[in-house]
């Protein structure tokens, strides 16, 4: 046999394997979904079917889930009704916790050393002055290039780039969370 042919039994071996590993994930997901598939008890599964692995079906998985003699975790997955009761349960402090942790408010990123301005080719490096200078004569980046930044990083990343330190104004009312 070839280099090229064995080459190509491989590939072929290697994503059936995949494609058997990825349809095992899928039946214990929705079979077991107490029972953790991680590397060991997929080994577990490869090394109790040895060949059989690659042609398994549901009837299969299950048989060989059963012969299996690894102590795999099981752990309570909540019914819809469960999850419902359980939130129906908490405070709305913790409600709004359980919220913040579920859907967290995406942060901007942190603003970058360098930049290339709109039109040119070369990067500059984003110093305190070259910020202050922007959209002057002498400045390498415009009042448009300072603007994208503001638009895409905040203005708080620019300005602390700055070094400008934001202090809340006589008059207004600043919220102070316990």
């Amino acid at each position: 046999m070839s280099r090229f042919e064995e080459a190509r039994q491989e590939e072929a071996r290697t994503a059936r394997l995949a494609a058997q590993t990825e349809a095992l994930k899928n039946w214990m997901a929705k079979t077991h979904p107490e029972i953790r598939l991680g590397e060991a008890l997929l080994k577990a599964f490869q090394e109790n079917m040895l060949g059989a692995f690659f042609t398994a079906d549901d009837a299969d998985w299950e048989y060989a889930l059963n012969m299996i003699d690894t102590r795999y975790t099981r752990q309570h997955v909540n019914t819809p009704a469960e999850e419902n009761a359980r939130r129906r349960a908490l405070s709305i402090t913790e409600l709004q916790q359980l919220a913040r942790l579920e859907h967290p408010v995406s942060q901007p990123d942190l603003l970058p050393q360098t930049y290339i301005p709109i039109g040119k080719n070369t990067p500059v490096e984003l110093t305190a002055d070259v910020i202050s200078r922007a959209g002057s004569r002498t400045g390498e980046i415009s009042t448009a290039d300072l603007k994208f930044l503001i638009r895409r990083y905040g203005a708080s990343e620019v300005n602390k780039r700055l070094g400008v330190k934001p202090t809340v104004q006589p008059g207004y009312i600043k919220s102070v969370r316990f």
